[in-house]
């Protein structure tokens, strides 16, 4: 295949994809940039159940390309990798999805179904503490990768007003104080996930926070009363 073939169906294919691969449109993050890169080999290699003649047999022209490419990417651990980093904030997604066999359309399902997990948290979540502003970072960009521009909007504006309240909150720390503050900030909203997702039959979270709690003194608004633990 020519390279002026390849680029035709690729644009066809992944206009989104061939817009910030030539200099098109504006290069976005980088999780954007991987999650449009899911999207075009998805749809380049996985074609549609029920697709019609002419769908199958434009993907039939790529499939070399694919069948070099899959088994490259498929060489990491698969959706274990891709899921890790998610499961001490959204465990009740990350955890099933780990153990699913990984295809370009799998990860953009998991990214698609962390999203509201991240987005509740960035939105939703009330802490003493304040919330970081990396989770509003991460569902703007998942969002971002997958197209939605008014939500990207929205959501890097809460990280600003989030960053903003910190800077506050911190400016008199000093630089260790600011990164306890930070690492403390965190863990609460992480023991507050773990303590939903013990609620939903988690066990392995329920152990997590115990740890906490026991560690941290029990903080009341993160770790649930004596009498609460035992029933």
């Amino acid at each position: 295949m020519s390279k002026e073939r390849f680029r035709a169906q690729v644009e066809q294919l992944c206009p989104r994809f061939a817009a910030i691969s030539w200099g098109q449109a504006e290069r976005p993050s980088q999780l954007a940039r991987q999650l449009i890169s899911m999207e075009c080999m998805s749809r380049m290699c996985e074609p549609p159940a029920g697709a019609d003649a002419g769908e199958s047999s434009l993907s039939s022209a790529v499939s070399p390309m694919c069948r070099e490419l899959l088994p490259l990417i498929r060489g990491e651990p698969g959706m274990a990798t891709v899921t890790r980093s998610y499961r001490l904030a959204c465990p009740e997604v990350a955890v099933p999805w780990s153990e699913r066999p990984w295809s370009p359309s799998t990860e953009l399902g998991f990214y698609t179904a962390v999203r509201p997990c991240l987005e509740r948290i960035c939105e939703q979540m009330l802490s003493p503490q304040g919330i970081p502003p990396k989770y509003c970072t991460l569902a703007a960009d998942i969002a971002e990768g997958l197209g939605d521009v008014g939500a990207v909007a929205r959501l890097r504006q809460r990280a600003k007003a989030l960053q903003a309240l910190n800077e506050a909150h911190w400016q008199e720390l000093a630089p260790k104080e600011r990164e306890v503050a930070e690492t403390d900030q965190d863990m609460r909203v992480l023991a507050r996930r773990w303590g939903e997702a013990c609620a939903q039959g988690m066990s392995r979270y329920c152990e997590s926070l115990a740890k906490y709690c026991s560690l941290e003194g029990s903080p009341p608004d993160v770790c649930p009363a004596e009498n609460d633990a035992g029933e």
